[in-house]
């Protein structure tokens, strides 16, 4: 097969990996994985017709004869792989990381690559980018992708905290006086951390940054442990989509409901409302005291973006109402025009931009 030059843009996030790519300068493709990885006997995946998309069938082993495999995506999580939110993203960032450029490796019918990255990672982890670098050099030298060698050289890295794709973008449109001369606070909101950021002419303050473990999935955790017999992943997309209308009726809550007689039925819809209501009052007071210790009393712009603003995003015109919030909420290169999706993809667009911007403009 034959080589080819790689722009990446990587938000390995711990409820889906967000990832742009362009191809030898062609138009950027985007591409979704589930965040799952588990790592598996070799033997497990030796019989698999290879039948779906590459991204839905993705292990990668860092020797031909290793004994085990990463699974990685939707495959994995369909060996059950168990969500393991305490791990840092960087700490998974390798494994994600091979198997997105398997995946497009594949997709593009090439196994050399010539890698340009660029990547996101939460503000507490941002000192963590070079060892993060170092790993995916080692690693993306020499793989296999399901039973494919890739061979890869890393020619550029380059890591933002999360948030910073939007800023580059602003900058971009308001020139760098615009930053230079104000208060920037940009706020993301995801399915594992919210983190903050703030500048002041230009300048981090990191009285006023920092990532908490207070993502969307702390609202999960609370309704699991209020109800009876959840499948996690069917409740995080049940209780996105409800959003703030929680009510008995709902078409997604009534999917979750369990029972099989009758009379248990409405029973167990007022429970999950219940749970639902009171986790997502008491998420949200949480949240809120988080939002009154770090976000500066006085902001000249404010920037809100990330899925879980979109699940809050209520609360949080309301709360943030005297700053008049600007919220960044879509990606002009993703096709799906789903909101969540558009959310997800606007940091990870803004940063590929951004940092491709002179390679594709030669």
């Amino acid at each position: 097969m034959p080589s080819a030059t790689l722009q990446i843009g990587c938000d390995v996030g711990s409820s889906l990996s967000k990832i742009i790519y362009a191809i030898d300068g062609k138009h950027p493709q985007t591409l979704m994985m589930e965040p799952d990885v588990i790592e598996l006997p070799a033997k497990s995946v030796e019989g698999l017709s290879l039948t779906a998309r590459p991204e839905d069938q993705a292990w990668v082993k860092l020797d031909r004869d290793a004994a085990n495999v990463q699974v990685c995506g939707f495959l994995a999580r369909q060996y059950l792989a168990i969500e393991r939110i305490e791990l840092l993203k960087y700490e998974q960032a390798l494994y994600k990381f091979l198997a997105a450029v398997g995946a497009i490796a594949a997709k593009e019918q090439v196994d050399r690559l010539s890698i340009q990255a660029a990547m996101l990672l939460p503000y507490g982890e941002i000192t963590s980018r070079d060892v993060v670098q170092q790993q995916l050099a080692t690693g993306i030298k020499k793989y296999y992708f399901q039973n494919t060698l890739i061979r890869g050289r890393l020619d550029s890295f380059q890591c933002q905290p999360e948030g910073g794709g939007m800023l580059m973008k602003l900058v971009g449109q308001y020139g760098q006086d615009w930053l230079l001369s104000k208060r920037v606070v940009i706020l993301m909101f995801g399915y594992r951390n919210i983190s903050c950021i703030s500048f002041n002419r230009g300048m981090i303050e990191r009285q006023h940054s920092g990532t908490s473990d207070l993502g969307f999935v702390k609202l999960i955790d609370k309704v699991i442990a209020r109800s009876a017999g959840q499948n996690r992943q069917a409740l995080i997309e049940a209780i996105y989509k409800i959003g703030a209308d929680v009510q008995s009726d709902h078409p997604e809550l009534r999917c979750l409901i369990r029972s099989s007689q009758s009379e248990n039925v409405e029973a167990e819809a007022k429970m999950l409302v219940d749970a639902i209501k009171s986790a997502r009052h008491e998420y949200w007071t949480v949240v809120q005291s988080w939002l009154n210790s770090v976000v500066p009393s006085e902001v000249k712009e404010l920037v809100i973006s990330g899925g879980t603003a979109l699940y809050l995003k209520g609360e949080l015109d309301r709360f943030f109402a005297w700053a008049e919030p600007e919220w960044i909420t879509s990606s002009d290169l993703l096709q799906s025009t789903d909101a969540a999706d558009q959310i997800r993809f606007a940091d990870v667009t803004a940063l590929f931009k951004s940092a491709f911007s002179t390679e594709k403009a030669a």
